[in-house]
């Protein structure tokens, strides 16, 4: 959090984790109670190379956002403003197209309201819808939620994409202090299109933040040919019918 900012040690953190790339939620820029370059000093303090800062609001003669850092400059990148309440802060997404072991992957990160569930759940419609209609193949989407009523909430993406947080039914607390209008605690999450497998979740459970990291070993799910798929191609083959290579593909 940027009023209790433990730059230094969350960076050599993600030294020590040999991090490909990161969402971090709330940073400031140039404001009176952080008068620099949160994210630009945290790359510079970390072993990423790359940052990219997203804008959600003016904040104390400076800027307030979110960011992603990677270990190479991203193919493109932009930021996208949410629905949100005019009374309410304004809340935002990134979205960033990286190359990962050849592939591109379009990496979203978001921070969304905590107010309501109504809210929330409008912001979550649009982007769920940029994330489906993304002409990248794979695609991952990291942030904090704010889902802190019921976990319920998560199901609207668990039908279409796979969840680090409530994989196999365990849910990781994230956010570290006690709020009494708060349900559930496990409200940051990293989903993934179901191209990619989520093989390893947990959380690193210090104070360097009011949130605990959350982090997971994502594996590209490689394409298989089943048995059922073979004996369909022989039969296509023997009978003469054309061959459509993309079904076996």
């Amino acid at each position: 959090h940027p009023a209790r900012p433990d730059r230094e040690a969350q960076a050599q953190q993600m030294v020590e984790m040999n991090m490909d790339f990161e969402g971090l939620e709330g940073g400031d820029k140039n404001t009176v109670r952080n008068n620099y370059d949160m994210l630009a000093k945290f790359v510079q303090e970390s072993s990423f190379t790359n940052g990219y800062f997203g804008k959600a609001i003016d904040h104390e003669s400076g800027d307030y956002g979110i960011g992603q850092v990677f270990h190479t400059a991203p193919v493109e990148s932009d930021t996208v403003q949410l629905v949100t309440p005019a009374e309410k802060e304004q809340r935002v997404y990134q979205r960033s197209v990286i190359e990962v072991g050849g592939k591109q992957v379009a990496f979203y990160n978001t921070h969304l309201s905590w107010e309501s569930t109504t809210i929330r759940a409008a912001q979550m419609e649009q982007l769920k819808a940029a994330v489906d209609a993304d002409p990248i193949e794979y695609r991952i989407i990291v942030g904090d939620f704010n889902i802190d009523q019921t976990t319920d909430e998560w199901t609207f993406w668990s039908g279409d994409y796979n969840l680090s947080n409530g994989k196999d039914g365990k849910w990781f607390t994230t956010f570290s202090r006690y709020d009494g209008d708060m349900v559930v605690y496990s409200i940051d999450n990293i989903i993934v299109s179901k191209n990619l497998s989520v093989d390893a979740v947990a959380t690193v459970t210090n104070l360097k933040s009011d949130h605990f990291m959350l982090y997971a070993d994502i594996s590209f799910v490689e394409a298989t040919i089943t048995k059922e798929d073979l004996e369909n191609l022989y039969k296509e083959l023997t009978y003469g019918i054309t061959y459509d290579p993309e079904k076996y593909t």
